[in-house]
C-alpha cells in the first residue's frame, strides 16, 4: 500500500463520515470510523506500509499501554 493509497482510504472514511471537521459524531457513526481506520492501519501492516513497531504507537488499540 502506498502513501498515496493510505491517504485516499482516509479520506473517503473522512467523507463518509465528516471525521475531520465534525464535533460530534453519532456514537454508531464513531464505532464505524474507529473500525475503518483501524482496519486500513492493520491493512497497511498486513502490506508491509506500516510496521509492527508502528502500530505498537497507538496504546490500548493494538497493544495495551504500560
Amino acid at each position: 500500500m502506498t502513501l498515496k493509497q493510505f491517504a485516499k482510504r482516509l479520506a473517503e472514511i473522512h467523507n463518509n463520515s465528516g471525521l475531520l471537521y465534525k464535533d460530534m459524531l453519532d456514537q454508531e457513526t464513531l464505532f464505524d470510523v474507529q473500525e475503518k481506520i483501524s482496519d486500513l492501519l492493520l491493512e497497511a501492516n498486513q502490506r508491509g506500509a506500516l510496521s509492527n513497531e508502528n502500530l505498537f504507537e497507538f496504546n490500548h488499540v493494538f497493544k495495551t499501554h504500560k
